[in-house]
């Protein structure tokens, strides 16, 4: 209740005690009319109804800038937020991607504009931050110290400080750990490309078929679990003469786990003519190790 409402609510309960109150009009003119209390309490009220109007109205920009302000935050707690800004800012300008038809995930620039972002581990990327931050921000707010001869406020100090090293010591601890874990596993699950001593491991017949698909029995003989492969196709004339010359395509591969045989294929775009054969060549290859 805001001290106008309790004014409004006394001189309400006055006045329907009091005769003289009753029968006089509710204005300042009237004041003469009223008794002496009902006339100390309709003044209250109206002078409180003006001080909330005069008030200032916290407003959102007020409240942001009370919760930066000094008073309200320590200079780590300023640098907290900044740290978690700036790893928002980089987990945005380098986003979890799925490169071209692969399961894989790699990190790349955000404007090269290669593959799709993969939005649910972006997200789970902030959720961490978050986290993080929030556990850094409030492990960093400052206790005041208790005056001299204020006992209670010091056992209260060492109460706290003895919470943060039981509580919040440990959960920054464990966090940590988990951060790393997930860092460690999202190197292991990102994509890369094979060293040519591996491409040269990679083996398997393949034709075009007549509905214009590139198939390729592979067998991977890397240690590498495939992603994509990239092969140069080149096809002749009965000539001689290069009708298609070292073409690039990018042949999806999905979970291409070593020492095994698959048949993977792409579209090519084209069918063989009479006389003509095909030549092709394992360029490149991106996987992650087992």
């Amino acid at each position: 209740m805001t001290d106008s409402q309790a004014a409004e609510e006394a001189f309400v309960r006055h006045r329907e005690n009091c005769v003289v109150c009753r029968t006089s009009g509710m204005h300042l003119g009237n004041l003469g009319k009223r008794c002496p209390v009902g006339g100390q309490l309709m003044e209250t009220w109206f002078k409180a109804e003006a001080d909330e109007e005069d008030a200032p109205r916290e407003t959102p920009k007020h409240w942001l800038q009370s919760l930066v302000s000094r008073d309200a935050m320590t200079r780590r707690q300023g640098a907290c937020i900044v740290f978690g800004f700036l790893l928002i800012v980089l987990s945005l300008l380098f986003p979890p991607s799925h490169p071209y038809r692969s399961v894989l995930v790699s990190y790349r620039f955000l404007f090269t504009g290669q593959g799709t972002i993969d939005f649910a581990r972006l997200f789970v990327e902030w959720v961490l931050i978050a986290l993080v931050t929030s556990v850094l921000f409030f492990s960093q707010q400052s206790k005041s110290s208790a005056p001299a001869g204020e006992g209670e406020n010091a056992r209260g100090d060492r109460s706290g400080k003895l919470l943060q090293r039981k509580i919040v010591i440990p959960i920054v601890v464990a966090l940590a750990v988990t951060f790393s874990g997930l860092a460690y596993y999202g190197s292991k699950r990102i994509g890369r490309n094979l060293p040519q001593p591996e491409v040269a491991k990679l083996d398997g017949g393949a034709q075009i078929t007549n509905y214009g698909q590139f198939v390729w029995n592979a067998y991977n003989g890397s240690s590498f679990v495939l992603g994509e492969v990239r092969v140069s196709i080149s096809v002749y004339n009965e000539k001689g003469n290069a009708v298609i010359s070292n073409r690039v395509y990018r042949v999806p591969a999905f979970d291409f786990y070593p020492q095994q045989t698959k048949q993977l294929s792409t579209d090519v775009g084209f069918t063989l003519g009479e006389g003509q054969r095909l030549e092709w060549l394992i360029v490149g290859a991106r996987g992650r190790p087992e």
